[in-house]
Parts: structure tokens; C-alpha cells; sequence
């Protein structure tokens, strides 16, 4: 019998060089193509060269060097999707920095907390933000910052400088991005060694503060040919629209520095009130700026396909969540192709599979996928043997970019151990390799659903509620029955407007979906939510992604915990 293990056969050919090379490549080839699109909160375009970065971060890392600033320092950055982020994150780099990527609007004790979890910060570099939230979550961590950028904190005792992205009008601070960007220093840049550490990426910290996870510059230079191989494209005149947030793993820029191609971004994807008003915004800027190819998460084209919004692009790229076959409405209605990706923060790009019209029917549930050049994966029991095809189990990753661990967090003794020896990260995902060699990603296994024994996983029960056509979005979440010990389903649903059913309606549906009889009334505690609640919107992190620690602290308001409670 096969065992599951799965490897690309594609070898991954990248260059031994900097990221800051890359873009100097770029600035070489096409100075004067766009780079960026950054389209505002007022709906104006800027829009940002190759040549104009390139020529800007050479200046800002002048500046870094002339206050200071010695290869190896960690410097932190947060902002919206600017053109001074960009400038700051590779002006860092070129300085021999290393770029800490803080969520935009973080909360001061929060990030008290995680400077403090890591190697000394000397220095924060933020976007004030419209109304200057961000400045004041920073000026509360300092003693007092100067016009020249120099700062103290007791809070954070490593850190020397604050500097803005632009002016404020709530703090004296001269010093800025968009200030030192136009000056020329003369001191010379450090030499840089691909080895060299030059990012660091956080977790969504949905289970406490964020994880840490250390880049090198080469394995920046590996992520950016694997997001290219994703996209199956090495066009130069591609245009890409992705809003993701320049500090998460989705959204730093890879796939324009890796094939060269023009980036559309808007500079604050969660400025909307509504995932709906987004959508809508989204849709009319992929169409306005003739994008060839958009990641969009699987909720927004649920959206547009329920809602029936005009798009047409010719592919999109999804991801971030299981994908479920019934997104392959899709291709025909708003593109011609549809691809799936699975990755993490701590490995990028994993796996990923492309869908067209030639392909799309016969599918059912979720999608599976394919390792990227350069990937193992395999399917594990809990005492790491190979399971056979097609029975679940532990999903483990190899690659070529190196995870090593965190820097402010330590896994399990076992599984460190495991992962230091082999090379093999327990990616806390559960799922199982199909006779056809693909894999099939079911969610993570903390999340599971487990009845006397039989586990099964929340998307399972979220492919059928979707299909009640009252529903626009729905998350489900393991409650714990107190008497049993059982982890049983619950359920938190986003309903069309006007359209909102009661828990009975709900549960009748999906009791007649799951063909739930007195001859299967054990099944009805594994597939009926006995919590249902109604939400108008998610929460969200701040990568985008719908929050479940916050919606499980929301939906543990309003049940008995004489008899339940949510499992975090």
C-alpha cells in the first residue's frame, strides 16, 4: 500500500543574493516601469517606479547608516500599504538591518510585550495613520521622542529612535521617511551576505502574542520565486492586484520583485465597513486598472458569486482557508483560471493547484493540491509513521527555505527535537494524500469536531451550511460539552440581509442536508450546531483574516457554561 509522501519533482533554481539585489535588478532592467499602484482611502493613485524605489531606499539607508546604525540591528516597521513602507523595509535592509513587521494600529501593551520578546529594537519606524492612531500607540511606549527622531523608553530600554513615515500634526517629529529619502548622506552601505538576516515575520498571535520567524535574505530571494511559481507566470507585463499588508507573509513583496511585474494595492483594505462595501470597492479597481491576475480569500468570492458582482480577470489566486469545490463557479462566470495555494508564515508557499474550465467539474468538497518546487509533505500518525493514502493524519513539511523555529517562542521539546534533526515542521494541519498524488488540506487539528472517538473537521459541516441560500459566510468552532468531555459543533453565521432564519430552521436544514434519521441520531451531536450565533460581521486580525479567538470569546458570552465552552 502507497504511503503518504509527496514531493515536487520541479527543481528550484534561485539566485544567491540579496533581496536588496533583486530590486536593484529590477531598476536596471525597467527604471521606468511601475512597480506599484497604491491606490488611497480618497480612491487617488500614486504610483511608484522601480527606479524611484530603488534610488529612495539607497537614500533613507544612507541616512540609517549616518545616525548610526550598525549591521544587524532590528528595526521595527508598521504601516499601511504606502510607498514610505516600501522604502523604509528596503532602505533597512540596505542599511544591513533587519526589518521587524509590525500589524498596523497595534496595542501599545502588545507591543510593549512582543519588543520585548525579541533581540534589542532600536528603533520604530511607523505611519502616523490618518487620524494618528498609530503615532499615539508609539508615543505612549516612549519617555519622549525629538525632532531629530531620538527617543527613550523605559518600557522598551533598546530603543533610540521613532521615525515617521511623514509629518504630524500631534508630534514634533522632523524626522521622516518621506524627508531622508530625498537627501544624499555620504557614508558607504555595509556589504551584505545572503545569509544575513533581513526580516522577520510575525504570526496572526490568534493563540497569545505572535510567533517570531527569522528570514534571511536568500530565503526572501526562494519566497519570491515560489510566489512566481504559483502565479505560473513570469510575465513582466502582468499586472497583479493583491491588497494584503506589506508586513504579512501573503502580502510582502514577493511576486513583483521575483518576475518584475506591477503591483495594484490598496493602501488600507480594511478601511470599509463591510466585507461587502470591500468587495465591491476590490472589484471596480481589478476591473478600473485592467489586472491580469488578483488573490482574493475564498469569503470575497463567495461574496461576489452570491451577490453577483461584475468582475472578469483572467485568473485569481485564493488561499488562506480550505477551498471548497464549489468555488469553481468561478472560472467561466469572473476568470479563466482559479488557483488554490496553501503556505505559512513560517514556510511561505507549500503547495497550490490550478483549475480551468477543462477541470472543473466532477470535484467535490475541498480542493487538493500539489507541492511547490522544492516541497516534501507527508501524512503522519501522532507517533510520526507514514500513514497509507487516503487515511488522515499529521501533516509535516519539508522545503528548501529552512524553518529553524521561532525566535520568541518554543514548540513542543518533541516536536523541536524532531525539527532540528530532520527538517520536518508539524504544521498543526490535518489531512490525507489521494490516489492521485495531490493532497487534501482539512484545517488544523486543535479545530477539530471529536464524538466518542470519530473526529471529523468544522469544514465539513461549513461546505453544507454555505449551501443554504440565506448564507453569506459561516466559521465553525469546536464547543466542549462539559459532562462528556465530547467536542461538539458550533456555529457562528453571517446571514444575507433580511434573510436571518432561527436556530430551528438552521438546524432542520442541516439535519435534512447530513440525512439525519432516528436510525442516525448519534450523528446529529458530530454535524448539528447546538450554538448558533448570528454575527453581522467578523472580526478580523490584522492580516485580514476572520479572527476565531475573537469569535469564540463572542460566542462564550452567549452560551450555558453550566454545559459548554468554547475551545480555544
Amino acid at each position: 500500500m502507497a504511503n503518504s509522501y509527496l514531493s515536487s519533482s520541479i527543481p528550484l533554481n534561485s539566485p544567491y543574493i540579496t533581496f536588496p539585489d533583486l530590486l536593484k535588478r529590477r531598476a536596471n532592467e525597467t527604471p521606468n516601469k511601475a512597480a506599484y499602484i497604491f491606490i488611497d482611502e480618497e480612491k487617488k493613485k500614486t504610483v511608484l517606479t522601480f527606479q524611484d524605489l530603488y534610488t529612495k531606499a539607497v537614500n533613507f539607508a544612507k541616512a540609517l547608516v549616518s545616525f548610526g546604525f550598525q549591521k544587524g540591528d532590528t528595526i521595527g516597521l508598521s504601516g499601511r500599504n504606502v510607498p514610505e513602507w516600501l522604502i523604509a523595509n528596503f532602505g533597512i535592509q540596505m542599511a544591513g538591518g533587519c526589518v521587524l513587521c509590525l500589524p498596523f494600529c497595534y496595542k501599545s501593551s502588545d507591543l510593549v510585550r512582543l519588543l520585548n520578546s525579541l533581540a534589542p529594537v532600536k528603533a520604530l519606524i511607523i505611519d502616523p495613520g490618518l487620524d494618528d492612531d498609530n503615532l499615539e500607540t508609539a508615543m505612549k511606549i516612549t519617555n519622549h521622542a525629538y525632532s531629530d527622531g531620538k527617543t527613550s523608553s523605559d518600557d522598551v530600554p533598546t530603543l533610540e529612535h521613532l521615525i515617521l513615515f511623514n509629518r504630524s500634526k500631534k508630534a514634533s517629529i522632523k524626522c521622516t521617511v518621506d524627508d531622508l529619502c530625498t537627501k544624499e548622506f555620504e557614508v558607504d552601505l555595509p556589504r551584505l551576505d545572503p545569509e544575513d538576516l533581513g526580516l522577520i515575520l510575525l504570526t496572526s498571535g490568534s493563540t497569545g502574542i505572535s510567533k517570531a520567524i527569522p528570514h534571511s535574505h536568500h530565503v526572501l530571494v526562494i519566497m519570491c520565486l515560489l510566489f512566481v511559481g504559483i502565479s505560473e507566470s513570469n510575465n513582466d507585463s502582468d499586472i497583479f492586484y493583491s491588497d494584503r499588508a506589506f508586513f504579512w507573509g501573503g502580502g510582502y513583496p514577493q511576486f513583483e520583485m521575483g518576475c518584475g511585474a506591477t503591483r495594484v494595492t490598496l493602501c488600507n483594505s480594511l478601511q470599509f465597513p463591510s466585507a461587502f462595501d470591500a468587495t465591491e470597492a476590490v472589484c471596480e479597481i481589478i476591473m478600473n486598472e485592467k489586472a491580469t491576475l488578483a488573490y482574493m480569500v475564498p469569503s470575497m468570492l463567495e461574496i461576489i458569486l452570491k451577490r453577483k458582482m461584475p468582475l472578469r480577470i483572467n485568473k485569481i489566486i485564493t488561499g488562506s482557508s480550505p477551498v471548497f469545490s464549489s468555488l469553481l463557479e468561478c472560472i467561466g462566470e469572473m476568470c479563466d483560471e482559479l488557483q488554490v495555494v496553501y503556505g505559512m508564515t513560517e514556510i511561505a508557499a507549500i503547495a497550490s493547484m490550478t483549475f480551468n474550465a477543462e477541470n472543473k467539474t466532477g470535484l467535490n468538497g475541498l480542493l487538493s493540491l500539489r507541492p511547490l518546487p522544492g516541497v516534501e509533505m507527508k501524512v503522519t500518525d501522532d507517533e510520526r509513521f507514514l500513514q497509507p493514502v487516503g487515511k488522515r493524519g499529521n501533516i509535516y513539511i519539508r522545503t528548501v527555505k529552512i524553518f529553524n523555529g521561532y525566535l520568541n517562542h518554543k514548540c513542543q521539546p518533541s516536536l523541536e527535537d524532531y525539527l532540528l534533526k530532520s527538517g520536518w515542521m508539524f504544521s498543526e494541519d490535518g489531512g490525507y494524500v489521494t490516489d492521485e498524488n495531490t493532497i487534501v488540506v482539512e484545517g488544523r487539528f486543535k479545530d477539530v469536531i471529536e464524538v466518542l472517538g470519530r473526529k471529523i473537521f468544522p469544514y465539513e459541516i461549513e461546505d453544507v451550511i454555505k449551501c443554504n441560500p440565506s448564507v453569506l459566510d459561516v466559521i465553525v468552532i469546536p464547543v466542549k460539552e462539559k459532562e462528556s468531555g465530547d467536542r461538539l459543533p458550533g456555529a457562528a453565521i453571517i446571514y444575507k440581509k433580511g434573510c436571518e432564519e432561527t436556530k430551528e430552521c438552521m438546524q432542520n436544514f442541516i439535519r435534512k442536508e447530513f440525512n439525519i434519521t432516528r436510525e442516525s441520531r448519534m450523528s446529529e451531536m458530530m454535524y448539528v450546531p447546538q450554538i448558533i450565533h448570528i454575527f453581522q460581521e467578523f472580526p478580523l486580525m490584522n492580516n485580514g483574516k476572520p479572527d476565531r479567538r475573537g469569535i469564540k470569546q463572542l460566542m462564550q458570552k452567549s452560551i450555558d457554561e453550566t454545559k459548554y465552552e468554547c475551545v480555544f
